[in-house]
């Protein structure tokens, strides 16, 4: 069970999340919206060759404005903004 759950991470932060941070890096150029990724998505991996496993991206904008033009643009592509508890909404896909 334990090596199945590996597994997957694995696969997920190598495959899974690379495609998901393309796609938004794709979309928002598209919308002319500048941002950046921070945290864990922002590398590829570390740089002693280990792996992060992580399950989101985390995105800075300059401005309020370009967060909301993101979440509209990242909607009109079949990303959905989610509400989870008092957090921060989240946009999923």
């Amino acid at each position: 069970m334990l090596e199945e759950e590996n597994t997957w991470r694995t696969r997920f932060t190598r495959q899974t999340v690379p495609n998901y941070r393309n796609e938004v890096a794709h979309v928002l150029a598209e919308a002319n919206i500048e941002f950046l990724f921070i945290k864990g998505a922002s590398l590829e991996s570390y740089p002693h060759g280990y792996l992060r496993q992580m399950n989101d991206l985390d995105l800075i904008f300059q401005n309020w404005d370009d967060l909301f033009l993101a979440a509209k643009a990242l909607c009109e592509q079949g990303w959905q903004l989610v509400e989870i508890g008092e957090e921060a909404p989240w946009i999923m896909y």
